[in-house]
């Protein structure tokens, strides 16, 4: 009776998944992204040395994994907007990237959320994520960006206003002089507002500076 009330079921259908956050037709739809910039590691429709997003980015280097696409993208927004709960401490191991790659950092910095939008979220994608990497690399994860002050959702925004919507909104907690540091989020889009994270980090003396998000919500 117990296993029926409380059996497993798929993050994104619903339906029945007991090997984990998705069925088995869901998790055959996950997108992996295979394609990137060779320079700032953006992912691309075709091989490239440079990109367009190479001139305007402030981290040293993207990395990501999945196309923000269904069920993935389902699931992310059962989590931010309508509490859900289902999956998240799952996350991690959604993650593609060999661990080898997160060995070289000091500190794993999520992107912060702002105080009021926690407060409707059990969990917020972004710390679940960089706890992750913390543990499978051994570094710390560590509040080191801060929000100044709230800011609009920036999926209702286009790439201006994303920017502006962003602009001065994060500021450092912590000693980050001469530190390589890995931004986690959970979704990539413009970049405005790991761009934004990763400018404070550089200005605050920040050796290294790369992103890495579970996602990305698009080829360019």
């Amino acid at each position: 009776m117990l296993s029926e009330i409380f059996r497993p079921v798929c993050a994104s259908c619903g339906e029945d998944a007991p090997g984990g956050i998705f069925c088995t037709e869901c998790a055959g739809n996950l997108r992996n992204l295979t394609t990137f910039c060779k320079t700032c590691g953006h992912p691309l429709n075709v091989e490239a040395l440079v990109c367009g997003f190479c001139p305007t980015r402030r981290y040293d280097r993207l990395y990501t994994d999945l196309l923000y696409a269904s069920p993935l993208k389902d699931l992310l927004k059962k989590i931010k907007f309508a509490y859900g709960v289902r999956g998240i401490f799952h996350l991690g191991g959604l993650i593609k990237q060999p661990d080898s790659i997160f060995l070289k950092y000091d500190v794993i910095a999520p992107v912060p959320s702002h105080y009021t939008r926690k407060l409707r979220r059990v969990m917020h994608p972004a710390d679940v994520l960089a706890e992750y990497i913390a543990g499978i690399s051994g570094k710390k994860a560590e509040r080191l960006i801060v929000r100044r002050r709230k800011t609009g959702y920036q999926w209702k925004l286009k790439k201006k206003q994303r920017i502006r919507n962003v602009s001065g909104a994060f500021a450092v907690s912590g000693v980050c002089s001469g530190k390589k540091i890995l931004i986690v989020d959970d979704i990539y889009t413009t970049g405005s507002t790991v761009n934004e994270c990763a400018k404070v980090l550089k200005i605050n003396g920040a050796e290294l500076v790369d992103v890495y998000t579970l996602c990305c919500s698009g080829y360019y």
